[in-house]
């Protein structure tokens, strides 16, 4: 387990049930990773600072950046608390409803979650098979 990975794993999933109203704190293991991030967090005024930041404005990039840097030096000291937190986060995972954001810009498309498929402008999606078909996209093309 990679102290960096965990940490920004832990912040990132925080953020998603923060901006979703805080719903998803309500679970039970969603509230055990939060409280565990919290009281590993406390006597050091910074990190405490972040993490009360961050629920106020969890939208904010610096503040998970600073969030994130934040634990995962304590993660590095900690091994013991490596584990629990990355054990934790994934029993949080499993029990948060999934929380899906995307920004598109341009012509494109999005596609998220379980069997989500998605064709940009001009493409094409197929679910199966396609053999002997013949599809064509693009501007002003001609088939003969």
């Amino acid at each position: 387990m990679d102290p960096a990975t965990i940490a920004s794993a832990v912040v990132a999933f925080l953020v998603s049930c923060l901006t979703e109203g805080g719903k998803a704190l309500a679970k039970k293991a969603v509230e055990a990773l939060w409280d565990a991030v919290e009281r590993r967090l406390r006597g050091n005024p910074a990190s405490e600072k972040a993490l009360e930041s961050l629920r106020k404005n969890p939208q904010d990039q610096r503040i998970q950046g600073t969030l994130e840097w934040q634990l995962e030096e304590v993660l590095r000291a900690d091994p013991d608390f490596l584990a629990e937190l990355a054990r934790l986060l994934e029993d949080a995972q499993k029990e948060a409803p999934a929380v899906y954001q995307a920004t598109l810009q341009g012509s494109g498309a999005i596609a998220q979650g379980p069997g989500a498929v998605a064709a940009g402008e001009r493409g094409v999606a197929i679910g199966g098979d396609a053999r002997g078909n013949i599809i064509i996209t693009g501007d002003r093309n001609k088939v003969r």
